[in-house]
């Protein structure tokens, strides 16, 4: 039974998916203002490890405006605001000016073994496109910029993470610090390339990539090579996928 206040004990801003990312996110006046801390995770083998921090740092914004639009009172994302304003500050001070970065997302930030990843890219498209929505919501004046910076980031993420090819070309994993894109190919980069969310009206949000290129995209994911035989290759554990493909199918059966 849900709330009186209107929220479900399983909404993300309930459960603790928004509200807790809240309460970890760095508010001191410092150079990391704004981020949520994580701990690092293995990235796989072509790629150093990989700030968690990070990846819940600009999903919160792109979270929240989701959040509101599928039923989260406006009380309660106007008090999760604040923290999703933080998350898009953050966001535009690690990338501008360009400096060592190139205006690029880096990960880990600020120390470790430096890169800038095509996921921390796609989140960060996704946070500010998202994130200006929430924004104009609010009253905010600030949404034109993020729009305008997103817009920027789509011209030089599809030169610089896109590598060309005799088969039609390929996007790039990550840049390595300096700028040398690694070309390896896996579901997850693909994955969080397509997932643009949604905008205002359920309108599909811009990615980064063109039409040629998503068109690409697509064909390159349905080779046979790319087919594990548990899911899509790169990113997959067979096992949870198995578990997830179980999980699909008994969600899917008719209720008696």
């Amino acid at each position: 039974m849900g709330r009186q206040d209107g929220v479900s004990p399983g909404h993300p801003a309930r459960h603790g998916h928004i509200a807790g990312a809240r309460r970890r996110q760095q508010a001191a006046p410092w150079a990391d203002f704004g981020r949520i801390p994580g701990p690092l995770r293995n990235a796989g083998p072509h790629a150093p490890l990989s700030c968690t921090g990070i990846e819940a740092t600009l999903p919160f914004p792109a979270v929240l405006a989701q959040a509101r639009r599928w039923g989260l009172p406006e009380w309660e994302a106007e008090r999760l605001l604040p923290a999703a304003e933080r998350c898009l500050r953050w966001l535009r001070i690690v990338t501008d000016p360009p400096g060592f970065s190139g205006g690029y997302v880096p990960n880990p930030a600020p120390g470790g073994p430096y890169r800038c990843e095509t996921r921390s890219q796609t989140h960060a498209h996704r946070a500010a496109l998202l994130g200006a929505d929430l924004l104009d919501a609010f009253g905010s004046s600030d949404a034109a910029a993020l729009r305008g910076w997103a817009d920027d980031l789509c011209t030089r993420f599809r030169t610089d993470f896109w590598l060309e090819d005799g088969a039609g070309g390929r996007p790039a994993a990550l840049l390595t610090a300096g700028g040398r894109p690694v070309p390896h190919l896996a579901s997850t980069t693909a994955a969080s390339l397509l997932d643009t969310g949604l905008l205002g009206g359920g309108a599909p949000a811009p990615g980064l990539l063109d039409a040629a290129q998503t068109d690409q995209l697509a064909r390159l994911l349905g080779r046979p090579a790319m087919d594990s035989g548990w899911g899509l290759r790169g990113g997959w554990v067979p096992r949870r996928a198995a578990a997830t493909r179980s999980g699909t199918a008994q969600r899917r059966r008719p209720r008696p």
